[in-house]
């Protein structure tokens, strides 16, 4: 691998299994550190264990800004830093569209668009180790909405 993430720190939530597990692997062989974080203990720790000391695993709900924000507080006492936020957290909706009952529409939405919209407003806390540029990620579902934005950030002044 090339290493151009050599030195970077990255957060990716919904870390544990999926696109955030295969995110994690890649960020791991490029060079980052990485904090993983997830609602599966059993999950998150045995892959931070398989991906070795660049990989740090914190079990959160990303439903409660309390939990991003402890995650956050995380990667910079581990690793120092932050660099990259990954907001991978999300799944589908339970039951189809003909059938889907009211309180999963809520859990899927409240999942998909509460871990993009705190953990954007968390970022200005963590990113004042003024370090050059910082890279926030938001990645849904294809069949749920975009399929990835990615917006570059800038250094807290």
């Amino acid at each position: 691998m090339s290493q151009q993430l050599a030195q970077k720190v990255a957060v990716i939530t919904g870390g544990t299994s999926g696109i955030g597990e295969a995110t994690a692997e890649c960020f791991v062989a490029e060079g980052a550190q990485v904090v993983i974080c997830g609602r599966s203990i059993d999950k998150g720790e045995a892959l931070a264990e398989r991906l070795g000391e660049h990989c740090r695993f914190i079990q959160a709900d990303v439903t409660q800004e309390a939990d991003i924000e402890r995650t956050l507080a995380f990667a910079l006492e581990q690793f120092g830093g932050l660099d990259i936020l990954f907001n991978n957290a999300g799944g589908p909706t339970r039951g189809l569209v003909d059938s889907v009952e009211a309180d999963a529409i809520l859990y899927a939405t409240e999942l998909l668009f509460s871990s993009a919209a705190l953990g954007r407003t968390t970022l200005d806390l963590f990113f004042q180790n003024h370090r050059q540029s910082h890279h926030a990620v938001y990645l849904t579902h294809p069949d749920h909405g975009p399929a990835l934005v990615q917006r570059k950030l800038k250094p807290c002044q």
